[in-house]
């Protein structure tokens, strides 16, 4: 009853959420899983933009090109090779076209009403510029488990860990002021663009509601961050630069 609700609802505004999302040999069941929880959203105003870059993989290209005639929202971008994730995501963002560009990892999940949250948030305060939510795993075995209540923005936490994390949503208008990511920042690419962002915005608003689901897999980096040092070389650069840009 309530998404029913949120479907029939009528915003003052109503932006257009685009959600990009690299594809690199992505499991078949976590890829349904995802399209389908964008599919399912109470908020009917998203384009899913999908950059295969495994074009290798015809099993996933097959599917993902089903997923983009089953809706005229959902486009896909395929790559003759894979790039790394940021110029992968670039090649989305290039291909977006909605007000605002939001940031899915292919294996992970959204619950249906977070475009909803989020196009009331912006309708609550219109100078709403960087939107993120809470966050908690998808586990193995499908249950969710170990909830991250996140705090409201601040800039020291954010120099020190990159909290925002998913799902980040940026104004087009800013990320377009913003210098786009390149293969330094692999690993910490959104860590670079929230940072970057947290220089110009107006309003970064936090949506204090568990919505994002980060799987857990062998080849994640929700179960151990460990598992990827290059990430953490990326986010130190990402730090660095920003505080060189501030003159600090």
């Amino acid at each position: 009853p309530v998404l029913d609700y949120q479907r029939a609802q009528t915003l003052s505004c109503e932006p257009t959420f685009s959600l990009v999302v690299p594809l690199f040999k992505t499991p078949l069941a976590f890829f349904g899983d995802m399209v389908a929880s964008v599919k399912d959203q109470s908020y009917a105003k998203w384009e899913l933009v999908l950059v295969n870059a495994s074009p290798e993989d015809q099993v996933l290209g097959e599917q993902a090109a089903l997923a983009s005639k089953s809706d005229d929202r959902i486009k896909l971008v395929t790559l003759e090779r894979n790039l790394g994730i940021s110029e992968n995501t670039n090649a989305g963002i290039a291909e977006a076209t909605g007000d605002f560009i939001g940031f899915l990892d292919h294996d992970d999940t959204i619950e249906p009403d977070l475009l909803y949250e989020y196009a009331l948030a912006i309708n609550e305060h219109p100078d709403t510029d960087v939107l993120y939510c809470d966050e908690d795993k998808l586990m193995p075995d499908g249950s969710y488990a170990l909830p991250y209540f996140k705090a409201d923005f601040g800039i020291d936490l954010l120099r020190f860990n990159n909290f925002v994390c998913h799902l980040l949503m940026l104004r087009r208008s800013l990320y377009e002021r913003l210098t786009p990511n390149t293969s330094e920042f692999d690993g910490a690419q959104d860590h670079n663009l929230v940072l970057q962002a947290s220089e110009h915005a107006r309003r970064i608003h936090h949506v204090s509601r568990v919505l994002y689901h980060w799987r857990i897999s062998e080849t994640s980096t929700a179960g151990n961050t460990e598992g990827k040092p290059e990430a953490n070389a990326a986010g130190l650069r990402a730090v660095r630069e920003h505080l060189e840009r501030l003159g600090i």
